[in-house]
């Protein structure tokens, strides 16, 4: 391990500096606001799962609505029961709160084994670009299993390559130990994703590096057993239980990737999402691509490599498979914010791999595109409506003169206090100007106030079932489980008898058409609808 070499000019309170600011910085841009925002639909699948699972008791077998739900493994539902068992309740933050939690585990993680191979400053650097980078910031602020599988995927990663870097048994040993449990609740957090984000990366390592000879080392054995022992048990007992459970995961998980379930996307659809993901560092994006074929890096350039075959094998293994989600390239993202640090750190302090004058035109090109970007969020806030004048301006008034500052500072050779005033604007621009200065009235908050006010109409001794379709957001809000049917005659019958129907999108223009159900609680876009022939609208 080469710590002690980069670590030696540190003093010890630059050190504790070195690690309490990006930790703090973490746990800010992951909490921040993390209640805010009304739950999604994605959200809500896992929320009304998790609820059900501490209402009935039953941790075994997922359930949503009613019907088992197993197309998903089930870690994010467990944290999230335990976290609303805790509290007493799965409100938004507390659906939420796993994910901050893991996205701080992975940014301590990336801090601690980082340290080891590049230094304490890099390690540093390499957390603050993964905290204020935006696939960092949406995916700890939702109750999604995105973030947990990242997050075990990248200690995964992390860990694997310490086995690799170092020749001290005993470290061997825990770090392929660190890397089985790790990789193990990957599994249990959304499998088999983990197969495809990890195994073909260290293949190429292993084929590239010549490494063969070392997977013996690898605790195969003892590591496939622990592997076995977390994963295995729920798929067993679930499938004692839901005999149909082996069909759904062969259509969810094999289907996904050989092309029996895609979602019609380009196989250069990741392309654009990774740099969207690493928002507002995309411009380093095109330099952590080439730059580890650079020799002059020296020691850190097989580090580099490594962090690249993760990386840029991560993102074409996903681009083969024919279902393809953006976030299914999140784990990648860690790798790229850690090639950043390596980047930003020789272009600001060392100006080994890049001269001065390139490093300063690149700043520069930096500090126009983020003024020229400022003004257009601005423009676009103040034109979308949902925020007033006064507080934009302030705001892009306090981020110009910021970048303003930067530029003085670059300017005068202050490095250190740049590299602070950077990331301090950053925080701001994302932290306010993302998530603070958005219109609240989107659809999450139009289904919230929808389901409530049907809540509250309906009451507790009746029922409502839907008609053929129903939104997961309106079954998290509604509190109660609603029955999906359809053939229409039973809708009607039920319907006849004094019951409640709700109706969505072109299924409630179905109704409408048929003239014989009265509209009870329409939503204010028109796009939902409670039938009941008793009630009054």
């Amino acid at each position: 391990m080469t710590n002690r070499l980069y670590n030696n000019g540190l003093s010890y309170k630059a050190k504790i500096v070195l690690i309490a600011c990006p930790l703090a910085l973490s746990v800010f841009m992951a909490f921040a606001f993390l209640g805010d925002g009304d739950v999604g639909n994605h959200e809500a699948f896992v929320a009304v799962t998790a609820r059900e699972m501490l209402n009935s008791g039953n941790w075994t077998v997922p359930i949503y609505n009613g019907q088992p739900r197993l197309n998903k493994t089930p870690l994010c539902y467990w944290l999230v029961g335990f976290a609303g068992k805790i509290s007493g309740q799965i409100s938004a933050f507390v659906l939420r709160l796993p994910s901050a939690l893991l996205a701080v585990i992975s940014a301590a993680a990336i801090l601690f084994f980082v340290n080891k191979w590049l230094g304490l400053r890099i390690a540093a650097l390499a957390v603050l670009f993964w905290s204020t980078s935006l696939g960092f910031i949406r995916y700890s602020h939702t109750g999604r299993p995105e973030m947990a599988l990242c997050s075990f995927v990248t200690i995964a990663m992390l860990s694997f390559y310490a086995w690799t870097a170092t020749e001290a048994r005993r470290e061997q040993i825990r770090y392929m130990i660190i890397f089985w449990i790790s990789f193990s609740l990957a599994m249990l957090a959304k499998g088999p994703a983990p197969i495809l984000l990890t195994v073909p990366a260290i293949f190429f390592y292993f084929a590239v590096f010549r490494k063969w000879k070392k997977i013996p080392k690898a605790l195969p054995i003892i590591g496939t057993l622990l592997f076995l022992i977390i994963v295995l048990p729920w798929p067993i007992m679930v499938a004692l239980k839901e005999p149909g459970a082996l069909n759904i995961w062969k259509t969810e998980f094999i289907g996904r990737a050989t092309g029996h379930s895609t979602t019609g996307k380009p196989i250069y659809y990741y392309l654009g999402v990774m740099f969207i993901f690493f928002i507002p560092w995309a411009a380093f994006l095109p330099l952590a691509l080439t730059s580890p074929f650079f020799r002059v890096w020296g020691k850190k350039q097989n580090t580099m490599l490594y962090l690249w075959l993760w990386f840029v094998v991560d993102i074409i293994a996903m681009s083969l498979c024919s279902g393809k989600r953006e976030h299914y390239i999140l784990p990648a993202m860690p790798a790229l914010a850690i090639l950043t640090a390596i980047i930003f750190e020789d272009m600001l302090f060392c100006a080994k791999a890049y001269t001065r004058k390139f490093s300063r035109n690149f700043f520069l090109g930096h500090l126009i595109a983020a003024l020229v970007l400022v003004a257009a969020g601005a423009g676009w806030a103040l034109k979308t409506g949902g925020v007033s004048v006064l507080p934009v301006t302030i705001f892009s008034s306090l981020a110009v003169i910021m970048l303003l500052i930067i530029a003085f500072l670059l300017r005068g050779g202050l490095k250190t206090a740049a590299c602070v005033c950077i990331f301090a604007t950053i925080t701001i621009v994302l932290m306010v100007g993302l998530m603070k200065t958005v219109s609240e009235h989107n659809e999450n908050y139009l289904c919230r106030v929808f389901s409530e006010k049907v809540a509250e109409k309906i009451g507790e001794n009746e029922q409502l079932i839907a008609y053929c379709k129903i939104k997961s957001g309106f079954v998290y809000y509604f509190g109660r489980d609603v029955t999906e049917i359809s053939e229409l005659d039973k809708v009607y019958d039920f319907y006849a008898r004094g019951g409640w129907v709700l109706a969505i999108d072109e299924y409630l223009e179905k109704l409408k058409s048929e003239g014989r159900f009265k509209i009870a609680i329409l939503r204010s876009d028109g796009e939902r609808a409670v039938f009941n022939k008793n009630a009054d609208n």
